[in-house]
């Protein structure tokens, strides 16, 4: 009896080391799977900010060339044609019309071109900050269109991280260019609230909405590509991004970064 006993007790040892060995086998496979996935979402999101950075980079080259280079031609054009004007003898009508052609083409012409350079890279945002530059680009992209634009900001003078005002500024961008393009809205309010260790940003506007699930269901069609543009850039800044929207009740984008 005692053997058997002796025999029972070690087959249950062995079923258990058995048992054991099974679920430290599953552990160590799920933690390296799990090792894994963190190392490939790091890597991705490491790939994605890369991506990103060169996209601003070349937008400021861009900028920076069409400014420099361009818009001191034309605004040579100008000045040119201003003088051609004033040196015409007796200003005959013929010759004064088609200067004046000349400088109301040239106008256009520049005004497309520091439309350009704002889309790309506005150099406010470089040299005085994200409110004002919000403010320059609104001024644009959504007062000039008669849609009413407000912006409420506790930032105040202070500055932002460079990465985090060029992530903002494109996650607000792409919002007034949904609501400019598609809202048929008449009325926008960007809302900037900042606390020492929270950020929450939202841009809401009065226009039509739309249905959120056929949304969802079709991000690449017209107007859909930049809203996977603003969760990328939101997730870059370990935030959260969430949309509402319901047919003819206009649409509100949030972003809320934590520290």
């Amino acid at each position: 009896c005692i053997l058997e006993s002796a025999s029972s007790a070690q087959s249950i040892d062995v079923d258990l080391l058995n048992l054991l060995a099974s679920q430290i086998s599953v552990g160590i496979r799920n933690a390296t799977l799990y090792s894994e996935s963190l190392r490939r979402e790091a890597h991705r999101q490491a790939l994605l900010k890369k991506v990103l950075s060169s996209q601003e980079e070349e937008r400021k080259r861009l900028a920076r060339e069409l400014h420099d280079d361009a818009g001191q031609m034309l605004t040579g054009l100008l000045m040119g044609l201003d003088g051609i004007a004033m040196s015409i003898p007796e200003r005959p009508a013929a010759a004064l019309r088609q200067v004046e052609r000349m400088r109301a083409l040239s106008e256009e012409m520049l005004g497309n071109l520091r439309s350009m350079v704002l889309a790309l890279r506005p150099p406010v945002l470089d040299d005085i900050g994200l409110v004002p530059a919000i403010e320059r680009y609104a001024e644009t992209a959504i007062r000039q269109r008669g849609i009413e634009f407000e912006i409420d900001s506790s930032l105040g003078a202070d500055r932002l991280a460079p990465d985090w005002e060029v992530a903002i500024f494109r996650i607000v961008q792409e919002a007034l260019n949904n609501i400019r393009h598609h809202s048929k809205a008449t009325e926008a309010v960007v809302t900037l609230k900042f606390a020492p260790r929270s950020l929450g940003i939202t841009v809401r506007d009065n226009g039509r909405g739309f249905a959120l699930n056929e949304m969802i269901g079709n991000l690449a069609a017209e107007g859909k590509l930049g809203l996977i543009g603003m969760q990328q850039r939101a997730k870059l800044l370990d935030g959260t991004y969430d949309i509402r929207s319901q047919p003819g009740e206009g649409t509100l984008v949030s972003v809320k970064i934590t520290d």
